[in-house]
């Protein structure tokens, strides 16, 4: 199954990732992995919608933090050999 990685960046990093997390688990975001500036988030392609990047580019706005979000397709082929160099 293909996955949508979606890379985000965000100042201040603490507390916002946390609340960012949050609140993409229930727009369907499958499993998190944190970064030094942020957080990526992934979500099977069939659960991806325009929900999760319009929430995103709705918070954008705000100017409690800097946020920046890229989306990137993670196809099945190149997850599995991925997760096969762990194992």
């Amino acid at each position: 199954m293909d996955y949508q990685k979606i890379v985000c960046n965000i100042q201040p990093k603490y507390p916002w990732a946390d609340v960012f997390i949050a609140h993409l688990g229930n727009l369907n975001c499958e499993s998190f992995e944190e970064t030094e500036t942020g957080f990526n988030a992934y979500v099977s392609v069939v659960n991806f919608s325009d929900n999760i990047t319009d929430y995103l580019k709705n918070e954008s706005a705000r100017n409690e933090f800097e946020l920046d979000f890229a989306t990137e397709l993670i196809p099945a082929k190149k997850l599995e050999q991925s997760l096969g160099k762990l194992f």
